[in-house]
């Protein structure tokens, strides 16, 4: 089957084909996320599950959704604990039964249509309890499926508008260990506000 990406901005993919993984940053993650106390996370737009599988193996409670439709399959080759992820459709609204700790979403928001765009960052704010950790590739970016390219500012003011601050300090910390390039651009951290 050819890659395809449909109008909602999800991969129809079968195979791990155009996925990326930077091994350094989700070593990171796990590092940040057990030093502060984040024991149940959700990866949204978690494609193959890499990053899942590093939070287990660093002992965290993960778990990933994608909108691909083939989610199960491809996770299932990543994650050895026979728990895969599974698919969900980011441009609709979702509610988990219970909020997670931590959301991670990198490289997602770029491949949302902008109509879908204001329910993807819902989604993100209203399942977390406390941090928010995304990546948005900046415009001019170039890449696959890019859609809706959006600068750093803006998903600043975005995320601030929905209750959370923008922590520059952890942001930096992740960017100066990434070692693809576009991740020292764009991981950026959030904060839950205490009063939200």
């Amino acid at each position: 089957m050819p890659f395809e990406i449909d109008k909602k901005g999800r991969w129809l993919n079968p195979s791990l084909e155009g996925h990326c993984f930077d091994r350094k940053l989700a070593l990171a993650l796990a590092r940040f996320l057990k030093k502060n106390g984040q024991h149940h996370i959700v990866d949204l737009g978690c494609g193959p599950g890499w990053y899942v599988k590093i939070l287990r193996e660093k002992g965290l409670t993960a778990t990933g959704y994608d909108g691909n439709p083939y989610t199960s399959d491809i996770t299932a080759q990543i994650l050895a604990d026979g728990t895969c992820c599974e698919q969900l459709d980011l441009s609709r609204p979702v509610r988990f039964d219970q909020r997670f700790d931590t959301v991670l979403s990198l490289e997602v928001g770029e491949h949302i249509p902008e109509k879908y765009e204001q329910i993807y960052l819902d989604n993100l704010a209203k399942n977390v309890t406390q941090y928010v950790i995304l990546s948005w590739a900046i415009v001019g970016q170039s890449g696959r499926g890019h859609v809706n390219c959006r600068n750093n500012e803006y998903v600043i003011s975005q995320m601030q508008k929905r209750g959370f601050f923008f922590d520059k300090k952890v942001s930096a910390y992740f960017r100066e260990r990434a070692t693809l390039p576009w991740f020292k651009n764009t991981v950026m951290v959030f904060i839950r506000s205490h009063d939200q």
